[in-house]
């Protein structure tokens, strides 16, 4: 017994000593999420960020007061400026791009440069957001900047979301989010999960993975719905013009190997201890919504009729974007390449909307 008790003694002294040392050699990286009231969590306000990426470009991340990436709202507007507005999870915000190299912007750009007026671009896309953190901040943040357009992209962190073990419709089955400046309770333990995460070269495969191809009655996906149409409702009630489009990917029903070593974001499942769904899966899973998503022109809203197409319009971009790794990184999010050629597919829609729509009231 005393042997035992000393030799837990001495562990718990050197794991102590561990954790000391890791206390005071290692900065964690920063926690570049805050708690929000309504949108659970946001990108933090004003956060000035750079990084070099793996290729060795310098990255620089602003955000203005409102967490989105974009000119600050105390800066003039000319008159006549268009105001821009796109929303959607980690393939809309491009947190790895410079904003000159995002989607958004380059669509802004080639709008202003069509209709000969100046616009400016807020881009409201977060890592890990769903469907309901659009819609929170369409109605508690967007609405109020007044835009002309909101662009909404959603759909594969709704499909991943609704795997999540004890998912439920309201979002509570997700840890509150940590909030800026707070720092992890065990350095050690930080530092040890970092290093593991470095260690892996390949996406892991779970040993065992779930099979579902019919999303009829997928929870998570009826969720997607009412939020889709409520942005629809929110839009035309405001008179604010709504373009969504569906969310390309490169999910197939037979991945190759270069599929499998790419694809890496059901990993969060596989840390959770759930067992993920296999890759035809989630390219059904993506179907279901995207086909949500193209339906709703048809879809009848809280009035009895489908949504007025002066306000409200749905381009299918996933039929039009090629899943090829010159414009993929992984699963969803875009290259460089693959960010231009999605801002060519959408300008023309965008700019069909503007017509479409009345001017709206200020």
């Amino acid at each position: 017994m005393r042997r035992a008790a000393r030799a837990l003694t001495a562990g718990l002294l050197l794991l102590a000593l561990a954790e000391g040392a890791a206390r005071l050699l290692r900065q964690p990286p920063p926690v570049r999420r805050v708690y929000d009231p309504f949108a659970f969590r946001i990108p933090e306000p004003n956060l000035d960020d750079s990084f070099r990426t793996p290729a060795g470009e310098t990255v620089r991340v602003r955000l203005n007061e409102l967490g989105l990436r974009g000119p600050r709202l105390a800066e003039p507007v000319a008159p006549g400026t268009l105001t821009l507005v796109f929303l959607g999870g980690s393939a809309v915000e491009n947190y790895g791009w410079n904003e000159a190299d995002t989607f958004p912007v380059l669509a802004g750009a080639e709008l202003a440069r069509r209709l000969g007026r100046p616009a400016r671009v807020f881009n409201g896309g977060m890592s890990g957001a769903v469907s309901a953190t659009s819609l929170a901040r369409l109605q508690h943040q967007v609405l109020d900047l007044r835009p002309d357009l909101v662009v909404v992209m959603d759909g594969i962190n709704d499909l991943l979301g609704g795997f999540h073990p004890g998912y439920r419709p309201d979002g509570r089955h997700l840890r509150p989010p940590p909030v800026a400046g707070q720092r992890p309770l065990s350095y050690l333990l930080d530092w040890l999960r970092t290093r593991q995460s470095l260690a892996r070269r390949t996406p892991r495969r779970a040993a065992r993975e779930l099979r579902r191809l019919d999303y009829g009655d997928f929870p998570a996906r009826l969720v997607f719905a009412r939020n889709v149409r409520a942005m629809a409702a929110i839009a035309e009630a405001t008179g604010v013009p709504i373009l969504l489009l569906t969310q390309p990917t490169t999910y197939r029903d037979q991945p190759g190997a270069e599929d499998l070593r790419r694809y890496y974001l059901t990993e969060s499942l596989v840390d959770l201890g759930q067992a993920p769904p296999d890759v035809p899966s989630l390219a059904a899973g993506m179907r279901a919504f995207n086909a949500t998503t193209a339906a709703l022109p048809a879809t009848p809203l809280g009035h009895g009729r489908p949504p007025d197409p002066r306000f409200v319009r749905v381009l299918d971009l996933a039929a039009q974007v090629e899943p090829s790794y010159e414009l993929f990184l992984d699963e969803c999010h875009l290259t460089k390449a693959g960010n231009q050629d999605v801002a060519a597919r959408i300008v023309g829609a965008m700019a069909e909307l503007l017509s479409a729509a009345p001017p709206p009231a200020r």
